[in-house]
C-alpha cells in the first residue's frame, strides 16, 4: 500500500533577504496553529516548480504560530534556491511537508558543541532557544566568510556571550582538530555545512561514535539544501 503524503498548505506571510540569504516566514492560511516541531527539525517545500527541497525550520520550537526558513541563493545549484528567490512572493501559498527530524537535539550531562558553516546555521537556530529553557551547557562557533557576510546573526544576539565566530577572510579559522581533540567524554558534537568542513568532522571525530551529529546539504536528512 503506498506510503501517504501529508502536506500542510502555508501562506507566506513576510519576506526579507540579506547576504544572499532570503528568510522567509510562513504561516497557516486561516492563521491557526501549525503542526509543532522539535528542536532541529525542517520541512520539505513543494516550490511551484514542481522541485521539492529541505528546509530548516529556523524559529523557536516553542512558537508554532509561524514557521521561518533562510534559504541561501546558489547560481551553481539545481534551480532551487533561484527559484525561491526570483519567485516567491508575500501572499503566495506554499505546500509543505509535516516537520521531520533527522538532527534531533540530544540532551546530555556534558556540553553541546555546535558548529555551523555559513548557511549550515539554521538548523541551529531552533536549538538555542531550547538549549536556554533547559539551562543546558552549550556552545556553537560559527564560521563564515567576513563579519560583514554573517547571515542571520541577528537572531543569534540573545546566545551571544555563548557564540564564536570566525572569518575566513580576516583569517581566524576555526581549528576543527583541536575542538574535536578536546571535547569531553559527554559533551555531543553537531556540524553542519560545507562538504569539506563535514568531511573532516567524520575522519577526525570518528572515535566519537553516536556524539556526532552530521547534517549534509542536498540529502534526504538535509535541511539547508542549497539545490
Amino acid at each position: 500500500m503506498p506510503k501517504s503524503i501529508h502536506r500542510v498548505t502555508t501562506v507566506i506571510k513576510s519576506i526579507s533577504d540579506e547576504f544572499g540569504v532570503r528568510r522567509i516566514k510562513l504561516g497557516d492560511v486561516d492563521d491557526w496553529p501549525l503542526p509543532p516541531f522539535t528542536a532541529g527539525a525542517h520541512i520539505d517545500v513543494y516550490l511551484p516548480s514542481g522541485k521539492v527541497r529541505h528546509y530548516s525550520l529556523c524559529g523557536d520550537p516553542a512558537d508554532n504560530s509561524r514557521y521561518h526558513i533562510a534559504v541561501k541563493r546558489d547560481a551553481n545549484s539545481r534551480g532551487g534556491s533561484i527559484e525561491v528567490h526570483e519567485t516567491l512572493k508575500v501572499g503566495q501559498e506554499l505546500l509543505i511537508s509535516l516537520p521531520r527530524n533527522f538532527l534531533p537535539l540530544t540532551y546530555t550531562e556534558g556540553c553541546v558543541i555546535m558548529v555551523a558553516g555559513g548557511i549550515g546555521i539554521t538548523p541551529f537556530l531552533s536549538m538555542l532557544p531550547e538549549l536556554e529553557r533547559r539551562d543546558a551547557k552549550y556552545l556553537l562557533h560559527y564560521c563564515t566568510r567576513s563579519p560583514a557576510a554573517t547571515p542571520l546573526k541577528d537572531m543569534l544576539h540573545p546566545y551571544d556571550k555563548k557564540v564564536n565566530f570566525y572569518h575566513s577572510e580576516t583569517r581566524t579559522r576555526m581549528d576543527i582538530k583541536a575542538l574535536i581533540d578536546n571535547i569531553g567524554d559527554k559533551d555531543h558534537l553537531y556540524i553542519c555545512g560545507p562538504t569539506a568542513m563535514l568531511h573532516a568532522a567524520e575522519e577526525l571525530g570518528a572515535h566519537l561514535g553516536n556524539r556526532l551529529h552530521i547534517e549534509y546539504f542536498g540529502v534526504g536528512e538535509t535541511s539547508s539544501d542549497p539545490a
